[in-house]
């Protein structure tokens, strides 16, 4: 083929030209030979198919490990769908790890530097802690002068001394004042004397220490949350005031001294201005202040002095001419409850032995309760307007409310007919029976304290009978298992379906109660014998 010259200008010589621009243009997206590139392209085709398929199996795994994946998650009841992280949603349903409950220190062990003359009586230094006093919402209501009594009530042969008002320094000045011997004794003297209180001090303490696990953070205790029909909190704080204080503990000294005081920093706090509680019923009251005026008396601080001169102030005040008192305070005359007055007479009782400024008249008020109530053989009828004698629990009451405020001998012939009416219902051929003939004697608590308190009064055959009939028993009952269906820590405690009104005031008040039932031997001296 002969080639023709292109002539300038010409079409195909304009083609030729836009042909080499675009070639030009384009060149730079051209991808140039690289060393480097030949060198790791010739090393990748030397390498073993086995090397790289990991490695691209583990670049792979590390961007999924990274990636966020969104999917559907179900919780394990279905019903309902979570959208969200894979893993945080994951955990999420996981079940919380419940941890086993861990329980306190077994109370029945009782360390080898324990000490009863350090643990139990106030002999080390006090701890100068204050009551925490909190504000008060206004001044107090007018009150009727309260005098000091002019005389004082307790003659030579019907007294009584509170042991914890009065505390020997040494277990051996202990012992030779009150005929304590080492060991589980029978409740009598070497010679036939009242006066050797049996020692019961594992199972004291193993309730005591149940009894500062069942307390509420401020410092209360609430019925209802062990097994109660209320909270009664009033009345269950007192009664663990008066169990831990029964046994010499108080809020300056001892193992429980912080639980103590908790507690009468919540009573305290919550004392309205006219010097009540906020009781839920009139017992509450009673009992309340029978623990403040009691730990006034042990303790000499003069920063309870004031709650509980207030709280008895407040008894005094509102009692009504013939001395009688229900669940919602003073009543008319002849419908006054031995069981609710009987802890007013005794909170009376308290004030009187704490120096406390009672006025005579309302000892006088509670002698005319108490004539009111009384029937045949020593009985004492519920209501004072009722002619039938009440229950053993009743009498028992009237009993011990007339031991407390004799004056002069006066009940001493009642005081005598009871102790042989009751006494002559427990026992069985004139032999005691554990739990007594009627089987009322640690089912039923609340007889079982105020009967164990008189009988310990009358001391000799009374108290030696009544002792073996209702001590060994009632520890027999005490729960030793740790935990309760629920997993709740139980050691210590007494079943409160197992006692009479246990329904109403749960496990703390059948502990509190069984504590005091054993404490009778060491609350109050003996009062019916003549001054040494």
């Amino acid at each position: 083929m002969r080639h023709v010259p292109l002539r300038e200008g010409s079409a195909q010589t304009d083609r030729l030209a836009g042909a080499e621009a675009l070639e030009q243009s384009l060149d730079r997206y051209i991808e140039r030979p690289s060393p480097l590139r030949e060198f790791l392209a010739e090393r990748l085709r030397q390498t073993p198919w086995w090397t790289i398929s990991f490695l691209v199996h583990l670049i792979a795994l590390l961007i999924l490990w990274q990636w966020p994946v969104t999917a559907r998650v179900e919780e394990p009841l279905g019903e309902r769908v979570i959208i969200g992280d894979f893993v945080r949603d994951l955990e999420k349903q996981k079940p919380p790890v419940e941890k086993p409950p861990v329980p306190p220190p077994d109370p029945t062990v009782i360390p080898p530097d324990f000490e009863i003359s350090k643990n139990i009586l106030n002999t080390t230094p006090p701890d100068e802690r204050p009551i925490e006093l909190a504000p008060r919402p206004g001044p107090l209501l007018p009150m009727e002068p309260i005098q000091p009594p002019k005389q004082q009530l307790a003659p030579d042969i019907f007294r009584i001394v509170n042991a914890h008002f009065d505390v020997p320094r040494d277990r051996n000045s202990l012992k030779r004042r009150y005929g304590i011997r080492d060991g589980l004794g029978d409740g009598s003297g070497e010679d036939g004397k009242v006066g050797n209180p049996p020692i019961v001090l594992p199972p004291i303490l193993a309730a005591l220490y149940w009894l500062q696990q069942a307390q509420e953070k401020d410092g209360s205790w609430d019925a209802k949350r062990w097994d109660g029909a209320a909270p009664y909190r009033v009345g269950m704080t007192g009664l663990a005031l008066l169990a831990y204080q029964g046994a010499g503990f108080t809020h300056r000294q001892g193992r429980f001294s912080e639980t103590i005081l908790r507690a009468l920093n919540w009573l305290r706090k919550n004392q309205r201005p006219d010097g009540s509680f906020p009781w839920e019923t009139f017992y509450e009251q009673g009992i309340a202040t029978m623990a403040v005026c009691e730990a006034y008396a042990m303790t000499e601080d003069a920063h309870l002095r004031p709650m509980a001169q207030e709280a008895i102030g407040y008894i005094c005040k509102i009692q009504p001419e013939h001395g009688g008192f229900r669940y919602g305070g003073a009543v008319p005359k002849g419908e006054g409850d031995m069981s609710v007055t009987g802890w007013q007479i005794m909170a009376i009782k308290s004030a009187l032995l704490a120096k406390l400024n009672v006025p005579p008249a309302a000892v006088e008020r509670s002698h005319e309760f108490l004539k009111n109530s009384a029937r045949d053989y020593g009985a004492s009828s519920y209501l004072a307007g009722d002619k039938a004698a009440g229950s053993l629990a009743v009498t028992s009451i009237g009993m011990l409310c007339r031991i407390f405020i004799s004056e002069k001998g006066q009940y001493e012939g009642e005081i005598r007919n009871t102790a042989e009416f009751l006494y002559g219902r427990e026992v069985q051929d004139l032999k005691p029976v554990p739990g007594g003939v009627s089987k009322q004697l640690v089912t039923d608590l609340y007889y079982t304290y105020y009967s164990s308190l008189a009988m310990f009064q009358m001391g000799g055959e009374y108290w030696r009978g009544w002792n073996l009939m209702y001590r060994d028993p009632l520890i027999d009952l005490q729960v030793k298992a740790k935990f309760d269906a629920g997993g709740r820590y139980v050691k210590g405690s007494w079943e409160p379906g197992r006692h009479r009104w246990g329904s109403r005031g749960g496990r703390v008040y059948s502990t509190a109660m069984a504590v005091l039932c054993l404490e009778a031997p060491f609350r109050f001296l003996p009062l019916l014998r003549e001054r040494p």
